[in-house]
């Protein structure tokens, strides 16, 4: 089913262009027919296999919270959630669990990505360059992946997920959106839009990352299980 958005109204962060490999738009966050809240660009660098990366600018005037969320710790708090939700998403086990592993995952998904967004500060600090200018930012690793954010620049906060990229010193710029094969100039039709370059991170990537994401998948389903064993009467 296809919905359109305005144009772009905001500027977009990618990764600069002497990291070479495929470009496009992966995603669109947004009420239809509203501007969008969150475009997410897509990056598949060529420095190895297995390499990816989803970067997130996310206008902080445009909040999914009504009314917008304002206060720095709130803020904080949305975005995190937001980074730990898309970094679960690209680990999702899937079909490796069976059905009654896999919904107790499901179950616990929330409860975690709560915990986690509260527990922000507790993230790992890393400086990320934003446009040159040094920018603090905070990391959460699981499943072989991690998301970083930051909310240093003054009308957006930036997330990053992503498999085998350093998550200090990392250089982020404002980038052109014809590098992903659409216009900013047009309104955004989706998911038209989103196949322009006809390109689309898999649907997990957990079977690439190794014995850091199977430990981390089973932990969750741990947690699950306990937290059932508390709820029994």
């Amino acid at each position: 089913m296809n919905h359109s958005h305005p144009r772009l109204d905001f500027p977009l962060y990618g990764l600069p262009s002497s990291c070479e490999g495929a470009r496009w738009l992966e995603f669109i966050e947004g009420q239809v027919g509203d501007p969008v809240w969150a475009a997410w660009l897509a990056h598949a660098p060529r420095r190895g296999p297995y390499q990816w990366c989803l970067i997130g600018t996310l206008p902080t005037s445009r909040s999914r919270a009504a009314p917008a969320v304002t206060d720095p710790e709130l803020v904080s708090r949305e975005v995190a959630f937001t980074a730990a939700r898309w970094l679960l998403g690209v680990t999702n086990p899937g079909n490796s669990l069976d059905e009654a592993a896999r919904q107790r995952y499901l179950r616990n998904s929330v409860p975690f990505l709560n915990e986690q967004a509260k527990a922000w500060t507790t993230w790992s600090p890393a400086t990320w360059s934003v446009d040159n200018r040094q920018m603090q930012a905070r990391v959460l690793r699981w499943a072989g992946a991690w998301a970083g954010f930051t909310t240093d620049l003054p009308d957006a906060a930036l997330i990053v997920i992503t498999q085998g990229l350093s998550a200090d010193n990392l250089d982020l710029v404002r980038v052109d959106p014809s590098a992903y094969h659409f216009a900013v100039e047009s309104p955004i039709d989706y998911p038209t839009t989103l196949q322009q370059d006809g390109a689309a991170l898999p649907p997990g990537v957990l079977a690439q990352l190794g014995q850091a994401g199977q430990d981390d998948v089973v932990g969750l389903d741990v947690q699950a299980r306990r937290r059932e064993r508390r709820q029994r009467p």
